[in-house]
């Protein structure tokens, strides 16, 4: 009879219920609070990548810049002020030019892992893809602008990596 009532005792005992209840919760709170974080590190690079694309063709359709070349550098100098992660690939295409239609093309791409802050995430979450912004403008009055950019007309590249960069790839390690 002693021990139906100690087993009776200690299930109406519900000390160490909330503790259990709180470990069973916790790394799934912390999941969802890891990605809230990751998810707007990646929105972070890609708004960067919008506004360094969009002021280099301003600066290029404005005349500010004289050439697609300095329209890439514009780009690659404001993606490093803005302190965004990853290795990025700015170029810089005109098409039309002499016509009503010119254009600029200015493009930027980094893989989506290295945007993200930490790479924990596997390969088929992430993949291989790259994240990519485009920005097009029209020229108002294209015989102004000058597109020579390295003896290639209307098209330039660069591949740069950011300071951030060197802080993310020591964390891979």
């Amino acid at each position: 009879m002693g021990k139906l009532r100690q087993y009776f005792r200690l299930r109406r005992d519900r000390r160490g219920a909330i503790a259990i209840e709180f470990a069973l919760i916790l790394p799934v709170l912390l999941l969802i609070l890891f990605g809230i974080v990751e998810f707007g590190a990646i929105m972070f690079t890609r708004h960067v990548m919008f506004y360094s694309a969009r002021e280099a063709a301003r600066a290029y359709v404005t005349g500010i810049a004289d050439s697609t070349e300095a329209a890439v550098t514009i780009a690659e100098d404001l993606l490093s002020e803005g302190n965004a992660n990853g290795t990025f690939t700015v170029t810089a295409t005109t098409s039309g030019l002499g016509t009503t239609s010119a254009l600029i093309t200015i493009n930027i791409e980094t893989p989506m892992v290295d945007a993200a802050l930490v790479n924990a995430f596997p390969d088929y979450l992430l993949g291989d893809e790259d994240l990519s912004v485009t920005t097009t403008m029209y020229l108002e009055d294209s015989s102004e602008n000058n597109t020579d950019c390295g003896k290639k007309k209307g098209s330039c590249s660069s591949k740069k990596t950011s300071t951030s960069s060197s802080k993310k790839s020591s964390k891979k390690k």
